[in-house]
């Protein structure tokens, strides 16, 4: 049977500044929250319409530490990974939670400082368990990520 792909790709603002908790063996998970906006045109008024979708960004070793150190709310992101869904039980309804599970995570705003120039990090534990940094959007041995421009206009549609 043909395996089939998982993969999800983000470009985003951060919502508030990283959630960071340690698993019992100490190693850290940040939980991201990421909106990504649209903008249209309605057909029948001609007004401009927005909407804006959030997603859940789980982030666990270097991944977590990078989001940790260097994103804070309002960062433009760029986030790659897969989605997992997961349930639990609330008052004896089942409940669902999808998440996306960060491989990649690349700041692609200008808020440039000596701190922030890292760029992104990247967790491969599919070959090898191999880890590598990423600067200036490329992932080692994997090919290029998409360039960190900065887009006016889709600034302008955030809306925080």
């Amino acid at each position: 049977m043909a395996r089939g792909i998982n993969k999800v790709i983000l470009i985003g603002h951060l919502g508030q500044d990283p959630q960071v908790r340690h698993t019992q063996e100490n190693r850290p998970v940040t939980r991201l929250n990421v909106a990504t906006s649209d903008s249209w045109r309605d057909r029948a008024t001609g007004e401009r319409r927005d909407s804006t979708e959030w997603h859940n960004v789980v982030c666990f070793g270097q991944t977590a530490e990078f989001a940790e150190q260097y994103l804070r709310k309002g960062r433009l992101i760029y986030v790659e990974g897969s989605l997992r869904t997961s349930s639990y039980e609330k008052e004896g309804v089942k409940q669902y939670r999808t998440e996306v599970i960060a491989r990649t995570v690349n700041t692609l705003d200008s808020r440039r400082s000596s701190e922030s120039d890292a760029g992104g990090f990247s967790d491969h534990k599919g070959d090898g368990g191999s880890q590598s940094q990423s600067s200036g959007g490329h992932q080692g041995g994997r090919g290029q990520e998409p360039q960190a421009q900065q887009d006016s206009a889709f600034e302008d549609d955030i809306p925080f």
